[in-house]
């Protein structure tokens, strides 16, 4: 099961930080990035391990709205699943 939390890359130098997990998908930013990435569990957990646990999330419902809709305004497309 994926928690939010801080994975840092099987292979990469990278980190991802989890802000989010609905049915089969996970929601998260890559390290350096400036928008919200999304992979399926399967395809995420084979690429992520856990590298820290956090106490909160660090971005409440409001703001993941605002940022999905500004991925999507950038026409990366979000997982229905989050609407």
């Amino acid at each position: 099961m994926i928690k939010i939390a801080v994975y840092q890359h099987r292979v990469l130098p990278t980190k991802a930080l989890v802000t989010q997990t609905k049915n089969n998908w996970v929601e998260f930013y890559i390290e350096d990035h400036e928008n919200l990435s999304y992979l399926e569990e399967s395809v995420f957990l084979a690429a992520y391990q856990l590298y820290n646990t956090l106490d909160r999330p660090l971005y409440t419902e409001q703001e993941l709205t605002e940022l999905r809709k500004t991925v999507r305004s950038q026409g990366i497309q979000v997982p229905p699943v989050f609407d």
